[in-house]
């Protein structure tokens, strides 16, 4: 499992992520409540009203209508063209629209094709316009492109200490995975810890796998399965292979413990039906050759299942 955390750590440093496709950009300028709503419309499947907004020209609802446009919610060129001239428009007083336009750029959204130097300009436009997150969005490209990697890092330090939980996630990654700096888990530890604090989903994750395997922290498996549902409960849905895991483990203390006997192992029931649960829900998340594993466990924990209610006396 260190394998798998450092990983997944160093897939998430590198990721390009639309920031506005599913929330209000933390961080950023103020968002009306009128906005507000429009766009908690939109996660319901109705743009109409963000749309109207910004075309009456509201600067907050042209920020969020443009990347909704840009970024695939529109359903032609034409639209993308319009998305992509609202952040232009808001960008100039609006720190979460030059954000917005630098992934653009980095995505080959706006322009037609990946403009790497418009979005390292666009990012740290956004940040010296007070934008913590765009600190580390800018550091993150910068390593990606293998420019000036110190700096990069410093970057994502300035964003992780202002607060922004993704920076101090990225902070963390660099951190755990040692390949752009020394490895420090303790410090990658405390980096996720403040994360974690704003319920940062993948801070969670990472976290839990560092608990889980005692690196950079004691190890504490309790602690482990609360990140895990935490991860779980703000969307990676993956975690609930990692909590499948941990239930099994309490199913069969005797194997945990390493001190089974054929045919003398205990068998906890409520932790059975825990380790149940989570490998169906993970069941819809995996992969072809994941699921052929669950299903092995599944098969196995059914078993013990049923011996279980076959030993109980009739009620």
């Amino acid at each position: 499992m260190r394998r798998a955390a450092a990983a997944a750590a160093s897939l998430s440093l590198l990721a390009a992520c639309p920031a506005a496709t599913a929330q209000i950009l933390t961080g950023g300028p103020e968002v009306s409540p009128e906005v507000q709503a429009a766009f908690a419309k939109v996660r319901a499947g109705d743009r109409s009203e963000i749309l109207r907004l910004a075309a009456a020209g509201r600067l907050d609802a042209q920020a969020y209508a443009g990347v909704l446009l840009a970024f695939g919610g529109g359903r032609t060129p034409a639209d993308t063209e319009l998305g992509c001239s609202y952040l232009e428009a808001a960008s100039a007083e609006r720190s979460d629209a030059m954000h917005f336009l630098g992934e653009a750029y980095q995505n080959g959204v706006c322009g037609g094709q990946k403009d790497l130097d418009r979005a390292i300009g666009a990012f740290h436009k956004a940040g010296d316009m007070g934008l913590a997150k765009s600190r580390c969005a800018e550091g993150n490209l910068l390593i990606a492109m293998h420019r000036d990697v110190a700096h990069a890092i410093e970057l994502c330090r300035e964003g992780a200490e202002k607060g922004d939980a993704d920076a101090q996630t990225d902070l963390g990654n660099i951190y755990l995975v040692g390949e752009i700096a020394p490895k420090d888990a303790v410090a990658a530890a405390g980096w996720y810890e403040r994360a974690v604090a704003q319920r940062h989903r993948n801070a969670a994750f990472t976290l839990g796998q560092m608990y889980w395997n005692g690196d950079g922290v004691a190890r504490d498996h309790a602690a482990a399965a609360r990140l895990w549902r935490l991860a779980y409960e703000q969307g990676r849905l993956d975690a609930a292979v990692l909590l499948g895991n941990e239930a099994f483990e309490r199913t069969l203390p005797d194997y945990a413990a390493g001190e089974a006997r054929p045919g003398k192992a205990r068998v906890a029931w409520e932790p059975l039906l825990e380790a149940i649960d989570w490998y169906e829900k993970a069941l819809a998340v995996l992969d072809p050759a994941g699921r052929i594993e669950i299903n092995k466990r599944l098969e196995v924990l059914r078993d013990f299942k049923a011996q279980v209610e076959a030993r109980r006396p009739p009620a």
